[in-house]
């Protein structure tokens, strides 16, 4: 059965989604809410919904009339585990919608995040798959990638081969631990000695006057979106990759996700759904977010053990398995 994957809009890793399945279920793609594209949606024999939380009741009723007309429909859920967050009017009618779609034999509803990692997903979703990426690398840009450093970064009088570079790469937000990151590295003596920090994308919610301390006491920022193969060079360039997340913020990381396929090292924190990825081989070092002190020692321990390791993980066939159930 032919396959149509949509999707939302095609900023950050909405667009790479959507290439991963469009390649590994050789489908069509289509992008946005046009009315010609709802058309489609409703003829297509068989549709893929990426990142269908973004879209939630569009979805629900296209899946519904899809239903009627007796064609499938699979969704790919990357917050689904929003829905266990402290109850507001929106979160209960997420998971009312997840749960009525979870009767609905002729709709499948699947995670990127294990049910290991979160067993209450299975109340909600028919299956999961490990995040996109995970495993992506060989189908984003055909396959076709270079690991390019930012330009800034190229000879930067302030990294030093004898310090460990800590790396977070793309947006810099309070989401990603943008701040914890920045006030460990401004208030131990320790990191500074012994690790260079890089904050290697675009400043969002974080303020600047943190952002030009942090320079000044030796931070590097790269202060805007780097390109892919920038993206993919950040790793490259990184000995250890800043995952560690404010608690509010608990929930599958595609930075986790790609730092494990390139084999890089990570810092996540303590109790988070992250630290729960049953991963063999896995180079870890997990924090107590907002202890200083504590995490400081931690990550100078870790500098010593760290040693870089390729974990390859793939969901490609499993979602075409999925598809083909389905249909």
């Amino acid at each position: 059965m032919q396959w149509l994957v949509f999707e939302k809009n095609a900023i950050g890793h909405r667009g790479e989604y959507a290439d991963v399945f469009s390649k590994v279920l050789n489908a069509k793609q289509i992008t946005g809410f046009s009315f010609a594209n709802t058309v489609r949606l409703l003829k297509f024999p068989a549709v893929i919904f990426s990142s269908c939380d973004d879209y939630l009741i569009r979805f629900f009723l296209i899946s519904l009339l899809r239903r009627w007309l007796g064609r499938p429909s699979v969704a790919i859920a990357t917050r689904a585990e929003a829905v266990y967050k402290p109850s507001t009017v929106r979160i209960k009618l997420k998971r009312l919608i997840y749960e009525l779609l979870k009767k609905n034999s002729h709709i499948k509803v699947v995670s990127i995040l294990p049910f290991y990692v979160e067993p209450r997903l299975k109340e909600i979703a028919d299956d999961w798959i490990y995040d996109p990426q995970f495993w992506d690398i060989p189908y984003c840009n055909s396959g076709r990638h270079r690991n390019i450093c930012p330009d800034e970064f190229t000879e930067h009088p302030k990294l030093s081969d004898s310090k460990a570079k800590v790396v977070l790469p793309g947006n810099i937000s309070k989401r990603k631990g943008a701040e914890f990151m920045m006030e460990l590295f401004l208030t131990n003596d320790l990191v500074r000695q012994n690790f260079s920090f890089i904050l290697g994308g675009s400043i969002l919610d974080v303020n600047h006057e943190i952002i030009n301390d942090f320079e000044n006491a030796g931070g590097i920022v790269l202060g805007r979106p780097p390109t892919f193969d920038e993206l993919i060079g950040l790793y490259d360039l990184a000995d250890i990759i800043w995952c560690c997340y404010p608690k509010r913020f608990n929930h599958s990381s595609g930075i986790f996700a790609r730092s494990l396929q390139l084999g890089v090292p990570v810092v996540i924190r303590k109790s988070s759904y992250l630290s729960r990825f049953d991963i063999p081989y896995t180079m870890k070092c997990m924090l107590d977010y907002g202890d200083i002190q504590g995490s400081a020692i931690a990550l100078n321990k870790f500098k010593d053990q760290m040693s870089r390791n390729v974990i390859k993980l793939c969901s490609a066939d499993k979602i075409r398995l999925i598809c083909g159930r389905i249909t």
